[in-house]
């Protein structure tokens, strides 16, 4: 998009056409853009926000009358504001440089927190209050008020742009629908998955043990929905309206991208993947900043740390295509993620419960295979005592 800015200063970026088009017409991508740059360390913050004040000051100011060089600097500014203004030429250069670094002192404190804020956290709907769904076995659809059951192990839900939708290719036909927009849900319990695809034409897989809230149709600046589990998504790129992934720890801000995400209420850790394009996390709790990952990067969250680290991104992601890929990851994170998958309790004696493997199961192939395989690789005995497989060491 434009040359990198190391150690750039104000008056650098005061002469960077895009900086100056980014301060009076941004748009989500430039916004990406610089942040990105500072989350980088590559441009300062500092720098960027004294920059920024100075332009807004000055074009408050209205072409004040100072030197030569600020006097170009300032043609150059109006050039790009591009809104026709009635100029006034009453100030002194003492008036018009007080003011203007009054403004940058003032401007300053309101930091790109409350920016980030206002973006991420100001929902436009309250899905907390969403009445929840009685726990079932199977998967389940709330459509304008109306629940579906579905007797399947998996389902195809489609909101087509002509309003209609589909699961498992058959249309659904909802009586009473509102005029307003309402709040759809999808609730996927352990042993299921789904596939939904959203109005916008983004396409959300949707793992077992997850619920989604989304609305019938996006309408205003944003697009939101809210996860309590874990999804993989396809986001359609809409420059005009980011696109937010809403939980109760963080949220999770993106233009057009592919990444997963998993935030289950009841579990303390907490991750995002990112596979393609760009995506920005804030958190309740952490940098007020937010967090912009790059592809092939993994943001852990946990309750008294988060780290960033480098990943092949399909051992979190396989899991859409039936394949279950796992590297140097401990049998007791392994047995977790089989549990919620085939809907049973798997669990390990804690002697072994830190033994890593690294390699790939079918999730196609049923329970008894899929832990008769990991029995092998693993050199340990399992056995099925009261609801629950159990994997031992084997005693000589």
């Amino acid at each position: 998009m434009n040359k990198e800015c190391v150690n750039y200063g104000v008056e650098d970026l005061l002469h960077n056409d895009l900086f100056l088009q980014s301060v009076f017409h941004s748009t989500p991508i430039t916004d990406l853009y610089w942040e990105k740059l500072i989350q980088e360390n590559k441009l300062s913050e500092e720098v960027y926000n004294q920059a920024k004040a100075f332009v807004l000051k000055m074009n408050e100011c209205e072409n004040p009358d100072v030197d030569e060089n600020l006097h170009l600097l300032w043609n150059r500014i109006s050039e790009t504001n591009k809104k026709k203004k009635k100029l006034i030429t009453t100030y002194s250069i003492a008036i018009g440089m007080a003011a203007c670094i009054l403004g940058i002192v003032i401007l300053l404190n309101f930091n790109s927190k409350e920016k980030q804020d206002s973006i991420l956290f100001a929902s436009d709907y309250d899905f907390n209050t969403i009445e929840r769904v009685a726990p079932s076995n199977n998967i389940q659809v709330v459509i304008n008020d109306i629940k579906i059951t579905l007797n399947s192990d998996e389902a195809v839900i489609n909101h087509t742009k002509d309003g209609n939708t589909k699961i498992n290719d058959d249309t659904i036909i909802l009586p009473n629908k509102k005029a307003h927009a309402n709040l759809n849900q999808l609730i996927v319990p352990y042993g299921k998955r789904s596939r939904l695809q959203l109005i916008d034409g983004s396409i959300i897989w949707v793992n077992a043990g997850t619920r989604v809230v989304y609305p019938e149709e996006f309408t205003g600046n944003k697009r939101e929905i809210y996860v309590d589990g874990e999804i993989y998504a396809d986001i359609f790129h809409d420059a005009k309206r980011p696109f937010i992934v809403r939980s109760n720890d963080m949220s999770v801000q993106v233009l057009g991208t592919k990444f997963d995400i998993a935030v289950h209420d009841n579990e303390p850790n907490k991750f995002v993947v990112l596979v393609e394009g760009s995506v920005k996390v804030l958190m309740k709790r952490g940098n007020p900043s937010g967090i912009i990952l790059s592809p092939n990067q993994l943001l852990l969250v946990s309750p008294t740390d988060n780290s960033i680290t480098t990943v092949n991104t399909s051992n979190y992601t396989s899991w859409i295509d039936g394949v279950y890929k796992f590297r140097q990851t401990s049998l007791e994170m392994i047995l977790m993620r089989l549990s919620k998958y085939y809907g049973v309790k798997i669990e390990c004696e804690e002697i072994v419960s830190k033994l890593t493997c690294s390699g790939s199961l079918d999730l196609k192939d049923d329970l008894s295979s899929v832990l008769q395989d990991l029995s092998l690789a693993t050199s340990l005995k399992y056995q099925y005592e009261e609801g629950i497989y159990k994997f031992r060491e084997v005693k000589p």
